[in-house]
C-alpha cells in the first residue's frame, strides 16, 4: 500500500485517500459535527459520485447549486419567534408535566462524579430472515420499520431497567422538514421522546402509541434540545447527560450513486468519544440491519452491550412471533444466552455424602483422630474423643427420655464447651436442635420454645435463667445437674430428609419464623465449602458467632467435620473484641461481617491479627470495595472471600474470592448443586446486567418454615428450569459478564444491618402496641457513610422518651440489634397519591436527639465537655446533655470502640470498653473517669479487648 494522500485538510473537514491495492482504495472523510451531520454525508457522497463520473469521462461536472445554510439558520431563528415555535414548546412541556424520569441503566462500573465521554463501539448484525419478517410486520401493522424498531428498543430498555416510563432520544434531519434536501451542515434536532409504556397491554398497542409520539415529535422539532432543557428546569447531575442519555437512530444506509465502474461500500467510523451513554445507529442495508452501538466505556463493558443487543434481537423475534404479546411477556434472551444464564452458569453438579448426618462427619474425625484437639475454651481443651463421649452422654440421656427424630429440642447454654456438647448431643439423639441464645430477651426465647413445640431444653444452671418461667410442658435438662454416664455412641437411624436444626429469623408479620433445615441440606453445604475453602488441611477456626445464627454451623460443625480446632469466644467477648483469640490461638479461619472487619482494621492489633489469617470470610452485608482493598493488603498471604446465603437455603449459597475489587464486590457463583436465577416480576430470566429478584434452587433449599404452610408455599416455589424447588430471597441482584452475581439490596422491607437480617415489619408491629403510638414506620438509613442505622417514625400521643421506647421494645421480645437507634416524631406519616406509606419521603433525623431523652443539661468542666465532644463526633450529632444515654442516642457496640478511642484522645484518660456500658451517660462516665479511672489505667487496654457482660444486651455482632 502506498502512503495515504491528503486530498484536503482543514479545521472542520479532512479527506484522506489510501491505496490498499491495485484495485482497492479507501477514502476517509472526517468532519466536525458543527458543519456536517449524517444527512450531509449522504449529500457529499452523492455529489462526489457525480464528480467522479464527470472526471472519468473527461467532462465538466454538472452540480445543482447547494442549499444555503445561512438561509436555513435564519429561517430557524425566525421560527423561534413565531407561533409555531410556541406551539412546539407547549407540546414538549406538556410531555413532561408530571416530571422527568431518570433512566437508571445498570452500569458495570461506578458512575464517575463528573460525566465522561470516552467511547467504544460494538456492532451487532440482525439475521436477514428476521429483518425480512420485521419489514413484513411493519407493513401488516401499517407502520414504518423505524417505528417498529424504535418501539422494540423502548421495550428492551424497559425490561433491562424495569422502568416503563422512560425517555429515548431520536434525531430528526432538519433538511427533510425544511425541504432543503441538498443542505450540507448541522441541521439535526435531538428529540427526547417520552414513552409511557403499559407493560400489560399488547405490543401492537404500544406500537400505535409510539407511532403517534414519533410523528408529533418530528412535527414539533423546532425547539432545540438546549432550549427545552432550560424550559423544563431539569435538575443537572454532573455525572449524567440530562433527559435523554440514550439515543436511537435508523440510517437507511448508503445507496451508490455515480462511481460508474466501481463497487462502493460505506462504513461509519467508530468514535473514540461520544456524548451519549449509549447511541444505537441501525443501518438498514436492505438485507440485514447492522446495529452500530457507541457506548461509554467508563460505564459499560463491551460484553454488557453485546448481551443487551442480543436481548433486543430476542424482543424483535418475539414481536414477529406474536405482536399481541404484552411487553412484559416478550422474551429478552436468545436461546444461546438463555442456555448460558440458566444452565451453563448453574452447572454445579457435585457428588456429596448425602446419607451422612451432621454429627456423622464429626464422628468420622473422632474415630480417626480421637486425640486431636477439637475445641478450646478459656484455656481448656477437649479432644475429638472426649467431645464425642460427652455428646454421647447427653444423647443417651435424651433418648432415654423419649427424644428422637423429627423432634425439636432447645439448646440454651452460654458460650462454652458445653454449648457444643449440647448441640452434638441433640443431633446424636436424632432430634433437631433449636438454638436459644441466652443473651436474647426472655420473651423472644419463650416464643420460640412455644412456636417450635419443643418439649425439652438442654441448658446449665448458669444459663437457665435466660429462659424465664418455663411452660409446664417444657422439661429442662441441666448438663451440670443431670447424671451423665453412658458414653456409648448412639445408633439412631436418620435419613437426609430428617430435620437437623431450626433457626428462627425475623418475621414481617411481627413474629419470628423457624426455618427447618435437613441433614441432607448440610451435607451438600459441606461439599460446597470443600470446593471453595481450604479445608483439606485442618487449622484453627474462631467461633465468635451466636448459635442463633446459621453461619455458626460452618464455624462449629463444618470445622469439626474436617478436623479443625475450634476456639470458642466467651459470652462477654463478641467478634468485635476478638483480638485476644486471634492473637493467642493463631486462628487460620475467621468469618465476620464487613462492619466487624472495619473495626478490626481500625486497630493496630487487629491488623496484626488478621495478617495471620489464612481465610477471612465476610458476609451478612455488602462488602465495600475500599474495605476489600484494605483487607487484601492486610491479609498478606491469606484469602478474602465474600459469602452470601439466606438461612432458607442453608447458610452460604454463593462465594467469591476477592482479588482485585473494582466497582463493587460480587457475591460470586453458586456452590455445589446450587442454582442461581435472576428473575423479573413475571418469573422470566432477566438480561445480563438487568436487576431482578435472586432465587436459589438446588440441594440447599430447606424444608420450609415450621408450622407456616402458607408462607412456605409462597416463598418456596417450584423450579421451572430444573427439578425441585427454589427459594424467593427477596434480594435484588444482577449477573455480571463472568456469571458472578452482584447483590443490590432488598425488594421488600427486609434489611441487613451489621450482619442481621431484620424484618422492619416486626419492629413496626411491636411499636404499634405501645399505648401512646398510633402509627409507626421503620426504615434503615445511611445518612453518614458507613453508619447504617434503624430509624423509627412515630405518630404518637405525647412524647415518649427514647429510653422508654427502647425498654418497651426489649420487653416485647426484640433483641438489641432490632432496636431503632433514632425515633422521629411526626404529625402524620407521608403517603403516596394512592394512600400508601411513602417511605422515600420520611425525613432524615435531626442531628440532635429526635425524641425527648430528658431535660438538656449542658456539660460542665473539661472532662464532661471532652466526653460530650467525643459522643458528638462518633454519633454525628451537634450536642449532648450530661444526662443523655449513649445507646438511647443511637449508639451500639460497633461504635463503642471508636468512642473509647475518641474519649481518650479528647480527655487524655484511657477508658475500657466495658466502662462505656456501665456508665452510659456523659455525667456518670465523666465522674468515673475523674474518680476511678486513674486506678484502672493498666486494665483499660485489656478491657478494650473484652466486652463487659452488659455488652450482651447491646451487642451489634452477628453472633
Amino acid at each position: 500500500a502506498e502512503e495515504p494522500f491528503d486530498l484536503g485538510r482543514g479545521p472542520l473537514l479532512r479527506a484522506t485517500l489510501a491505496k490498499l491495492g491495485p484495485d482497492e482504495h479507501r477514502l476517509l472523510l472526517v468532519g466536525h459535527h458543527l458543519v456536517l451531520d449524517g444527512w450531509s454525508y449522504g449529500v457529499l457522497l452523492e455529489e462526489l459520485g457525480i464528480l467522479y463520473d464527470a472526471a472519468a469521462q473527461g467532462q465538466e461536472p454538472e452540480l445543482e447549486a447547494g442549499d444555503s445554510y445561512v438561509a436555513y439558520a435564519l429561517e430557524r431563528a425566525t421560527q423561534e419567534r413565531g407561533a409555531e415555535y410556541k406551539s412546539a414548546l407547549e407540546y414538549w412541556t406538556k410531555q413532561y408535566a408530571d416530571g422527568v424520569p431518570v433512566l437508571e441503566l445498570p452500569v458495570d462500573r461506578p458512575r464517575p462524579p463528573l460525566r465522561t465521554y470516552a467511547a467504544e463501539r460494538h456492532d451487532y448484525t440482525l439475521p436477514a430472515a428476521l429483518c425480512d419478517s420485521l419489514r413484513a410486520l411493519a407493513k401488516q401493522q401499517h407502520t414504518s420499520l423505524l417505528q417498529l424498531l424504535f418501539t422494540s428498543f423502548q421495550v428492551t430498555l424497559a425490561r433491562i431497567t424495569n422502568q416503563w416510563d422512560l425517555v429515548l432520544g431520536v434525531s430528526a434531519a432538519g433538511q427533510a422538514s425544511s425541504g432543503r434536501t441538498g443542505l450540507v451542515g448541522h441541521a439535526v434536532s435531538y428529540l427526547p421522546v417520552h414513552g409511557k409504556l403499559d407493560p400489560a397491554a399488547p405490543f401492537a398497542s404500544a406500537l400505535a402509541q409510539t407511532k403517534g409520539q414519533l410523528v408529533d415529535a418530528i412535527e414539533n422539532q423546532h425547539v432545540s434540545f438546549g432550549s427545552l432543557l432550560s424550559e423544563l428546569s431539569v435538575p443537572r447531575d454532573p455525572s449524567r447527560m440530562p433527559l435523554a442519555p440514550v439515543s436511537f437512530n435508523v440510517d437507511q444506509g448508503y445507496t451508490q450513486r455515480g462511481f460508474t465502474g466501481l463497487r462502493v461500500e460505506s462504513w461509519n467510523v467508530p468514535r473514540a468519544y461520544d456524548v451519549f451513554e449509549i447511541f444505537a445507529n441501525l443501518v438498514d442495508t436492505k438485507r440485514e440491519i447492522v446495529i452500530e452501538t457507541q457506548f461509554n466505556r467508563d460505564l459499560f463493558e463491551s460484553a454488557t452491550i453485546r448481551d443487551w443487543l442480543s436481548s433486543y434481537e430476542a424482543v424483535l423475534a418475539g414481536v414477529v412471533a406474536n405482536p399481541q404479546q404484552a411487553p412484559r411477556d416478550l422474551p429478552v434472551l436468545t436461546d444461546a444466552v438463555r442456555q448460558r444464564v440458566l444452565h451453563d452458569w448453574n452447572a454445579t453438579e457435585t457428588a456429596f455424602e448425602r446419607d451422612t448426618p451432621i454429627h456423622g462427619f464429626f464422628e468420622q474425625q473422632a474415630s480417626r483422630n480421637p486425640e486431636r484437639a477439637a475445641l478450646t475454651f478459656e484455656g481448656k481443651s477437649l479432644s475429638y474423643g472426649e467431645l464425642d463421649k460427652r455428646a454421647n452422654q447427653v444423647a443417651n440421656l435424651l433418648i432415654a427420655r423419649g427424644v428422637g427424630p423429627e423432634q425439636i429440642v432447645g439448646v440454651c447454654v452460654r458460650r462454652s464447651s458445653d454449648m457444643i456438647v449440647a448441640q452434638l448431643g441433640v443431633l446424636k439423639a436424632g432430634a433437631a436442635y433449636l438454638p436459644l441464645d441466652p443473651t436474647y430477651p426472655a420473651e423472644r426465647i419463650s416464643y420460640m420454645l412455644e412456636d417450635s413445640g419443643a418439649r425439652f431444653v438442654v441448658s446449665r444452671s448458669d444459663s437457665i435463667g435466660a429462659l424465664g418461667t418455663l411452660d409446664a410442658k417444657v422439661t429442662p435438662v441441666l448438663l451440670d445437674k443431670e447424671p451423665l454416664a453412658d458414653d456409648t455412641r448412639p445408633n439412631v437411624k436418620l435419613t437426609p430428609a430428617n430435620v437437623a436444626y431450626t433457626i428462627y429469623t425475623s418475621g414481617s408479620t411481627g413474629k419470628p419464623k423457624g426455618v427447618l433445615v435437613e441433614h441432607g441440606n448440610f451435607a451438600n453445604f459441606l461439599a460446597g465449602m470443600d470446593a471453595r475453602l481450604s479445608l483439606s488441611t485442618p487449622g484453627v477456626w474462631l467461633n465468635a458467632t451466636s448459635i442463633g445464627f446459621d453461619i455458626s454451623l460452618l464455624e462449629i460443625f463444618g470445622s469439626l467435620a474436617r478436623g479443625f480446632t475450634i476456639v470458642i469466644h466467651s459470652d462477654d467477648s463478641g467478634p468485635e473484641f476478638a483480638l485476644p483469640a486471634l492473637l493467642a490461638q493463631k486462628v487460620t479461619h475467621f468469618q465476620c461481617t464487613p462492619s466487624q472487619a472495619t473495626l478490626l482494621l481500625s486497630d493496630a492489633k487487629g491488623r496484626d491479627a488478621l495478617a495471620g489469617v489464612k481465610e477471612l470470610l465476610l458476609g451478612g452485608e455488602a462488602m465495600p470495595v475500599d474495605l476489600a482493598k484494605q483487607l487484601i493488603t492486610v491479609l498478606k498471604n491469606g484469602r478474602l472471600i465474600n459469602m452470601y446465603g439466606p438461612t432458607e437455603t442453608t447458610i452460604w449459597s454463593t462465594t467469591h474470592a476477592v482479588t482485585q475489587p473494582e466497582g463493587s464486590v460480587p457475591i460470586g457463583k453458586p456452590i455445589a448443586n446450587t442454582r442461581i436465577y435472576i428473575l423479573d416480576e413475571r418469573g422470566l430470566p432477566t438480561p445480563r446486567g438487568a436487576i431482578g429478584e435472586l432465587l436459589i434452587g438446588g440441594a440447599g433449599v430447606t424444608r420450609g418454615y415450621h408450622q407456616r404452610p402458607e408462607l412456605t408455599e409462597s416463598r418456596f416455589v417450584k423450579d421451572p428450569f430444573a427439578d425441585g424447588r427454589m427459594y424467593k430471597t427477596g434480594d435484588l441482584a444482577r449477573l455480571r459478564a463472568d456469571g458472578a452475581v452482584e447483590f443490590l439490596g432488598r425488594n421488600d422491607h427486609q434489611v441487613k444491618l451489621r450482619g442481621y437480617r431484620i424484618e422492619l415489619g416486626e419492629i413496626e408491629v411491636a411499636l404499634r402496641t405501645h399505648p401512646a403510638v398510633h402509627e409507626a414506620a421503620v426504615i434503615a438509613r445511611e445518612d453518614r457513610p458507613g453508619d447504617k442505622r434503624l430509624v423509627a417514625y412515630l405518630v404518637a400521643q405525647g412524647e415518649p422518651t427514647v429510653g422508654e421506647l427502647r425498654t418497651f421494645l426489649t420487653q416485647a421480645g426484640l433483641p438489641e440489634y432490632m432496636l431503632p437507634q433514632a425515633f422521629v416524631p411526626l404529625a402524620k406519616l407521608p403517603t403516596t397519591p394512592n394512600g400508601k406509606l411513602d417511605r422515600r419521603a420520611l425525613p432524615a433525623p435531626a442531628q440532635d436527639s429526635s425524641l425527648g431523652v430528658g431535660e438538656y443539661v449542658a456539660p460542665e468542666g473539661e472532662l464532661e465537655q471532652g466526653v460530650a465532644e467525643a459522643w458528638c463526633a462518633v454519633l454525628g450529632i451537634t450536642r449532648v446533655g450530661t444526662q443523655d444515654n449513649f445507646f438511647d442516642l443511637g449508639g451500639h457496640s460497633l461504635l463503642v470502640v471508636k468512642l473509647a478511642e475518641a474519649i481518650t484522645q479528647r480527655t487524655g484518660k484511657p477508658v475500657a470498653v466495658p466502662d462505656l456500658f456501665r456508665f452510659p451517660t456523659v455525667k456518670s462516665l465523666a465522674n468515673y473517669l475523674h474518680v476511678g479511672a486513674a486506678t484502672n489505667t493498666g486494665s483499660a487496654q485489656r478491657g478494650n479487648e473484652r466486652a463487659a457482660a452488659a455488652a450482651r444486651r447491646t451487642s451489634g455482632r452477628r453472633g
